[in-house]
């Protein structure tokens, strides 16, 4: 059976995704990580809710941590789903010891109908502004190796989130969003991949603009990953940012400086799998 582990924050339609979740027959834990307080009838469809958690990733750390099945199915509280395309990323992460996302779509939630095609995974690339996100296209009907999956929804072996735990978990110290996608990054160097199954399907919400405090925080947490990660493209990623216009200050990112050391160092080749320059 799957965990489901969800943060949510003002979400219009928190009701009706808790109630999709409740609807599945692999979900049998439904744990919900919101910034404030939620209404009785959301309470009911939930077996546990932590509330005061202004992180994406501190909320997914928090929820990972009580979730009690093999499988944890870490979702935002706006996309569509189905129970065969969870069964299929269960299965491919068996397969392939494996962080296993699907083929994401687009949607007006809670209108579950396609707007687009579909990607497959996720690189990030410096080429024409910082840390832009690079869909991938389809490259098998088998799942097949990516460098990142897109945070909005993935499936996570309970054993693989306790090894991130001990890898400093979720990029969490920040407020609202992160750098949702960094961790692969760091289970890629223990042997745990990230595939995508093409023939495992899910929609999502693609909300068009951020408030500034959430950007803020993306920023100071993508700023952490390349310190924790990046070793050989390091200075050159530097240049680049600087070039662009950001204020570069590691210093919040030197209390991982432990994990920095820790970790084994990705060659060149590796670090170009995961970024693109």
């Amino acid at each position: 059976m799957i965990s489901a582990v969800v943060q949510a924050h003002k979400e219009p339609h928190l009701l009706h995704f808790l109630k999709s979740l409740r609807e599945s027959s692999l979900i049998d834990e439904v744990i919900l990580v919101t910034r404030s307080i939620i209404t009785s009838e959301e309470q009911d469809l939930v077996d546990t809710h932590i509330m005061g958690i202004t992180s994406c990733g501190g909320a997914r750390n928090a929820g990972g941590a009580l979730a009690s099945n093999q499988f944890i199915f870490f979702s935002d509280a706006h996309v569509c789903f189905d129970d065969d395309s969870l069964k299929r990323l269960c299965d491919a992460s068996l397969k392939y010891n494996a962080v296993a996302a699907p083929a994401i779509g687009a949607c007006d939630y809670p209108n579950c109908e396609e707007r687009g095609g579909y990607a497959y995974g996720v690189r990030f690339s410096f080429k024409r502004k910082p840390f832009e996100w690079v869909w991938l296209s389809k490259k098998s009907d088998n799942p097949f190796y990516v460098p990142f999956v897109c945070g909005c929804a993935f499936v996570m072996q309970k054993k693989h989130f306790n090894l991130l735990r001990k890898l400093g978990g979720f990029l969490h110290d920040h407020e609202g969003l992160g750098w949702e996608e960094e961790f692969t990054m760091r289970l890629y160097r223990y042997g745990v991949r990230a595939v995508v199954d093409p023939e495992a399907k899910m929609l999502h919400l693609f909300k068009r603009s951020w408030p500034a405090e959430s950007t803020r925080g993306y920023i100071r947490s993508r700023l952490q990953g390349l310190y924790i990660n990046v070793h050989h493209l390091f200075n050159e990623i530097v240049k680049r940012l600087k070039e662009w216009g950001w204020e570069i200050d590691f210093t919040p990112a030197f209390k991982y400086t432990w994990l920095r050391r820790m970790l084994p160092r990705l060659s060149e080749k590796e670090e170009r799998w995961f970024l693109e320059v």
